[in-house]
Parts: C-alpha cells; sequence; structure tokens
C-alpha cells in the first residue's frame, strides 16, 4: 500500500465529529409514510424492516474520539404495501445510562489511555456494530467483543443485555434460516483465548466450548456451513504490553500465517482442524459452504492491514488513514480429506460488506451485494454499491455521488423468487449536500441501471456499519399470526 498525501485540513479538527458523512444526530424520531417523501415507486412486495446499527455519540466525547467510539444506535425503515415509515433509537447499554445519570462520559476512546477503573471493561460496550435478527428479537454486538442486547424490531425498545449467552460476543453472529440455529464466538486476553457456541432457534444455548488458540487474538468475523463453522486465527492481535499500560495497539505479524479452524457444528474442542493460508487480515466473511469433501469460503482479503503514515501525520491523520479499505474478495477452498488450503482473488475490486441472501448462508451462492471504495479517499467513504458475480467473477457497479456515503446493503428476497438474486437490495446512505438520510431500494437483478425507489428522510443518516434485513413472514411469525 502506497503512501497517501493528507488532504490539507483534515488534522485541524477530528472529522468523526465535524464531516458532514459522520456527525452524530441528536435526536431519536418516528417518522410516519404521510412525513416521507419517495422518488420513484417503492415495490408493493418489499415486506419487511430493514434496521443498520451504527456508531452515534449521545454524549460529547472526550479526547481524540474515534468513529468506532460513538454509542450504539439503530435506524428502521419498515417497508409494507408500498408505503415505509423510520425511526431511530439509541440501543440502552448499560454504559450509556450509567453516564447519562451522572451527565458525562465515563470511558474514553480507543485512541486513549483505558479507564483503569474499570478492570473489567476499561472502554466502552457500545453494542454498536452488528445487528441480527433471532427468536423474534434484534441481537446487536460490539466488535470488541461485548455483551448482546435485544431489542424490538418494530419499536427498536431495548429489552435489556441478552443474558441467554452466559457470555460475551463477537461482533458478527451467523444465523442459519434453514434450522434456525445461531452461531457465535466470543474472545479475550485470558484463557481460554476464545470460546464457540451455538443457540437454538427458540433462543436456548445449547453448545459452547473453548477453542485452543496460541494466545490472544482479535477475530472479528466467522462464517457458517450446512454442517461446520470456521474460526479464525489472524496474525493482527493487541500488544499486551500496551495493554498493561492502559493503552489500546494492535500489531501485524506478517511472519505468521492465517488460520482457519473448521469445526463441527455441535463439535468438540478437539474437533478443529486447522488450515493455514498467506498472512492477511480478514473483517468480514460473504459466505461459505461445503462442496465435494472441501469448505469454501469467500471472504474480504487486506493483504496488508495496517496503512503507512506520511512523515509529519498526527493522530487525527494515522486514525483516518487506518480506517481505509484495501480489500478483495477471494475464496479459499479447505480441502478436509488433504488439509490443504487454496486461495484464489475472485476479482480486483476494491470492495467489502458484502452480504448475500441471508436464507441461503451457508449454502453455495453466486452473488454477493457489498460496498465499492477509493483506497485513497479520506475520510472513508462507502462510494459505490457492487453486486460480485462469483461464478463469471464480474462485479456489477453502481457510483453514489461524491455528496453521498452509502453503508452495507441489505437483500430482501422476493416472495416467491426461483433465482437466486430476484429480489432487492436495500442501502441507507447520508447526503451531505442536504444534510439528509436516504434508504434507495434497487433491484437486485439489475443494480446497474439505478435504484427503484429512494426514501428522503427528514433527518440525517450518519455512515454506520452493518445491518439486517426482516422479512415480513418472520415479522408475522413473532407476532403470532
Amino acid at each position: 500500500m502506497e503512501n497517501t498525501t493528507l488532504p490539507t485540513g483534515l488534522h485541524e479538527a477530528n472529522p468523526f465529529l465535524l464531516d458532514d458523512f459522520f456527525a452524530p444526530v441528536a435526536i431519536e424520531a418516528e417518522v410516519q409514510p404521510s412525513a416521507l417523501q419517495i422518488e420513484g415507486h417503492l415495490p408493493l412486495d418489499l415486506e419487511g424492516v430493514f434496521v443498520r446499527n451504527g456508531p452515534n455519540p449521545a454524549l460529547p466525547p472526550q479526547g481524540r474520539y474515534h468513529w468506532f467510539d460513538g454509542d450504539g444506535m439503530l435506524h428502521a425503515l419498515h417497508f409494507s404495501k408500498g408505503s415505509v415509515s423510520y425511526c431511530n433509537r439509541y440501543i440502552q447499554t448499560t454504559g450509556l445510562a450509567e453516564e447519562r445519570k451522572q451527565g458525562q462520559p465515563i470511558w474514553r476512546g480507543i485512541r486513549q489511555a483505558a479507564n483503569r477503573e474499570r478492570r473489567e471493561q476499561p472502554f466502552k460496550d457500545t453494542s454498536n456494530t452488528d445487528v441480527k435478527f433471532h427468536a423474534g428479537s434484534l441481537i446487536t454486538s460490539w466488535y470488541l467483543c461485548g455483551t448482546p442486547y435485544r431489542l424490538d424490531p418494530l419499536s427498536l425498545q431495548t429489552l435489556g443485555p441478552d443474558n441467554r449467552f452466559e457470555s460475551k460476543v463477537s461482533a458478527h453472529l451467523k444465523v442459519d434460516e434453514v434450522t434456525g440455529e445461531l452461531m457465535f464466538f466470543d474472545y479475550g486476553i485470558r484463557k481460554p483465548f476464545m470460546t464457540y457456541g451455538v443457540m437454538n432457534r427458540e433462543g436456548v444455548k445449547v453448545h459452547h466450548v473453548p477453542i485452543d488458540l496460541p494466545g490472544p487474538r482479535l477475530p472479528h468475523d466467522m462464517a457458517i456451513t450446512e454442517h461446520y463453522s470456521i474460526l479464525m486465527d489472524l496474525p493482527v492481535f493487541q500488544d499486551m504490553e500496551a495493554a498493561r499500560n492502559g493503552r489500546w495497539k494492535t500489531d501485524w505479524h506478517p511472519q505468521l500465517p492465517a488460520r482457519f479452524g473448521v469445526i463441527p457444528r455441535h463439535g468438540k474442542s478437539e474437533e478443529i482442524r486447522w488450515f493455514e493460508a498467506s498472512s492477511c487480515y480478514i473483517y468480514h466473511s460473504a459466505n461459505a459452504w461445503e462442496e465435494a469433501g472441501q469448505i469454501v469460503l469467500e471472504a474480504y482479503r487486506y493483504k496488508r492491514p495496517f496503512a503507512d503514515y506520511p512523515e509529519g501525520s498526527t493522530e487525527f491523520d494515522k486514525m483516518l488513514l487506518n480506517n481505509r479499505i484495501a480489500a478483495t474478495l477471494v475464496r479459499y477452498r479447505m480441502d478436509l480429506n488433504t488439509g490443504a488450503c487454496t486461495e484464489e482473488e475472485l476479482t480486483a475490486d476494491n470492495g467489502e460488506f458484502g452480504m448475500v441472501d441471508q436464507a441461503r448462508l451457508g449454502r453455495p451462492t453466486r452473488y454477493v451485494y457489498g460496498i465499492g471504495f477509493d483506497e485513497h479517499e479520506l475520510p472513508i467513504r462507502f462510494a459505490s454499491l457492487k453486486k460480485w458475480d462469483t461464478t463469471k467473477r464480474e462485479v456489477q457497479t453502481f457510483a453514489f455521488e461524491p455528496h453521498l456515503c452509502g453503508s452495507e446493503p441489505q437483500f430482501a428476497r422476493r416472495p416467491g423468487a426461483t433465482q437466486e438474486d430476484d429480489g432487492y437490495v436495500v442501502v441507507a446512505l447520508e447526503n451531505n449536500a442536504a444534510s439528509r438520510g436516504e434508504v434507495w431500494v434497487f433491484n437486485a437483478q439489475s443494480i446497474e441501471a439505478g435504484p427503484v425507489a429512494k426514501v428522503l428522510l427528514p433527518v440525517r443518516l450518519p455512515a454506520g456499519f452493518h445491518g439486517v434485513w426482516v422479512r415480513g413472514d418472520q415479522l408475522n411469525a413473532r407476532a403470532g399470526h
């Protein structure tokens, strides 16, 4: 990765508080259909709820605020019969409640010293990273591994910490919509350095085992197939000397390989098998499946996880540079008979945040929907919507204009669909020219044609992370219809 010349002025103030794409919103809002402007025509068969999680500080942050530090806020649009409503709500974490009670921040962010008085929680668990739907509720999670929270999928009311896990969980849970099971892992700086578990369709934990690792690690994601789960041991992990001094610091160890641990879904600790690949980091997998005695994993590979810093870089400069995206979609094949692992770059397109039809998660898929990035654009901007055809190794791209910043898209399968890409792609954007949020709906089979409908919000929708599409039939089942 080459050095980047920093744009003038970025170091003069914190862009994650002042930049129009990232600046937090001050209100929680409910907007009824009559108050929403729609361009184009919403499909009548688009039935469900689109939910997106992301950081939004509720109190003025201390010091060098990082985008990842903000309190979790959910934004949701409920689509039904050609109509749509919107609401946003803070995730009412225990940390947020405590800070509001005191009227000031208690924790500092990851670019500053940890709170030494909170040995078990030196950084604030904001639950601001991902959101999934399982057993009738939304479940939110945090990228540094924390307490999951349950929320109502329509009102976004926080129902409380999700104590069913009886442990912390990683940012990314995996839900198998065929079996109704949910797979998760957690990690930490004390043994066991990782654990892995399964929750059944009723929301009861039925499996939880320790995973043997050489030391503390910082895995971000996992993957599932029909019968296996894939865990990751990657050569980017916390600097323990810095941690002992109350600082958050990560190091890349390029001399170490990337390792993938394949374990039967309900397997014992000793049943895990490790496969080695070239040194890299992986934030997000797209999908995985079983094929002719092999485990196939498609994920976004960073060959070099950290940026180079030009001379004279400030703390803000470094923060921006390390948030750049420089990743490509790669297919790994792990042979369960020989133990060999191969890797193949599917396209050279720089992209991330890939999603498949979640009803097919863990089964073979052809299409991945995600976001494209300009690696040299600072601050980071979700610059385009992409559709990867992993069979043809082709990519469709719809570029957003420079005043628009997108986020992770969600695929909404059309009722009665028989083809994998028969449905819609829903994506949230912040429009800094109009100072408003927008949610666009694309025909998944032709995203290059542009959106078929745009929902224009009367409030902003700052850049965020991950989301979920909850189908109408899932909502009806929850309501007991």
